[in-house]
């Protein structure tokens, strides 16, 4: 039986064969929803969309805190932010929201014509946000 590892590989093997004009890519604002996420897991997924994403593709990236109660989640990462020149906006829920309605509160700052969300402890492949945004404009 193929892993589903096996069948990422071969998709993405294929997909390198495939040309974007990004040019008529639209824009997304990509949402990334967490609560008390470890510091380098948020940091790895935030550095995989900057740096593997074509940049005139990201509208912003906006980071909605359910209410952690993590240090490191708080001053930290408002200075992390503030480094990248308003491309990254910070969202903070006031109590618990849960998944859902922490999505809902990036989507009312949410600025680009596509929304994107995002897990906050995954990697983006340089392939795949073309790939969303190709299938978009053709939809």
């Amino acid at each position: 039986m193929v892993s589903e590892n096996e069948k990422q590989k071969s998709h993405v093997i294929r997909c390198k064969d495939l040309s974007y004009d990004i040019d008529h890519l639209p824009a997304t604002s990509v949402i990334i929803c967490f609560h008390n996420e470890a510091w380098s897991v948020l940091i790895r997924t935030i550095r995989s969309v900057l740096d593997r994403s074509p940049s005139k593709l990201i509208s912003e990236i906006i980071l909605v805190d359910d209410f952690s109660d993590k240090e490191h989640l708080g001053q930290q990462l408002d200075d992390y932010a503030a480094g990248f020149d308003g491309k990254i906006k910070i969202v903070r829920a006031k109590k618990r929201e849960g998944l859902i309605r922490a999505r809902l509160l990036g989507f009312e700052v949410a600025s680009g014509p596509v929304v994107t969300y995002l897990d906050s402890h995954c990697e983006v492949s340089k392939l795949k946000h073309k790939l969303l945004m190709e299938e978009r404009r053709g939809s």
